[in-house]
């Protein structure tokens, strides 16, 4: 059951970038009918981010991790989407929790980057965006972010310009 603030739209953060729906490649690897369930929901998540519906979004990538506890995908979506709405001590637990379950994703780095960023501790934000770039050396928004924080140019907003690095939910 959604409540009423499912069903508003979030803020948009700078963080967060473009939307990718449905990127192959990404998809983490489920055993089980649990993993249809579980993409299905997803699907619904990112239909809502796509929207701007974060809240919406937040609460079906929450449903889906209860049938994929451990899709790093899921959590680095629902960080994108925490981002989003500013909330980013919630998007960095999310990021955190993305790199323990898959610490060869430079995505993951790019979400915690972003989540450090937006609460304004850059020396984390540099560490994070630094440990992404250790993992795809040529990632063009891990160079950019990483000399963002580096020069002490971070904002939490941009004034809606998209200026992040962690990409589009997955």
């Amino acid at each position: 059951e959604r409540s009423g603030e499912a069903k508003s739209k979030g803020r948009r953060s700078s963080m967060t970038g473009e939307d990718e729906v449905g990127r192959k490649g990404d998809e983490a690897k489920t055993e089980g009918g649990s993993g249809e369930a579980a993409a299905a929901v997803k699907a619904k998540g990112n239909a809502a981010f796509s929207k701007g519906e974060f809240a919406e979004a937040i609460e079906w990538y929450t449903q889906a991790l209860t049938l994929e506890p451990r899709n790093h995908i899921l959590f680095s979506n629902r960080s994108a989407a925490f981002a989003s709405l500013l909330r980013w001590d919630k998007a960095l637990a999310d990021a955190n929790e993305c790199v323990r379950l898959q610490p060869k994703w430079a995505k993951g780095f790019s979400r915690q980057g972003a989540a450090f960023e937006g609460k304004g501790d850059l020396p984390g934000a540099e560490h994070a965006y630094t440990a992404g770039l250790e993992l795809e050396p040529e990632n063009a928004l891990l160079q950019i972010s990483l000399f963002r924080v580096a020069g002490g140019t971070a904002t939490a907003s941009t004034g809606g310009k998209e200026a992040g690095p962690s990409g589009g939910i997955s």
